[in-house]
């Protein structure tokens, strides 16, 4: 809400499930992720949410930690990436 100055608002709850509600375009959203992953959850969200108009392309940059994850091993050394795979 605060990021898009109520443009967008969004909820998460347990086992990889975001809901989320665009006040402006009068359209509402679930997305969850089957293995109860929130981090899984949280980056389809918000490419759910840009494909939707929710994010100006400034707040999209804001968000840029959310929506390429960094995976990290136990070492805390970066081992890989979350993000969204677009069909060929």
């Amino acid at each position: 809400i605060e990021k898009t100055q109520g443009r967008v608002i969004l909820k998460n709850g347990a086992e990889g499930v975001f809901a989320g509600y665009l006040p402006e375009k009068k359209v509402s959203f679930a997305v969850k992720a089957s293995d109860g992953a929130s981090r899984a959850a949280q980056v389809a969200t918000i490419y759910v949410l840009a494909q939707l108009g929710g994010f100006t392309a400034e707040e999209f940059k804001a968000l840029s930690k959310y929506t390429q994850p960094s995976i990290t091993n136990w070492k805390g050394e970066v081992v890989g990436q979350l993000r969204i795979a677009k069909p060929s």
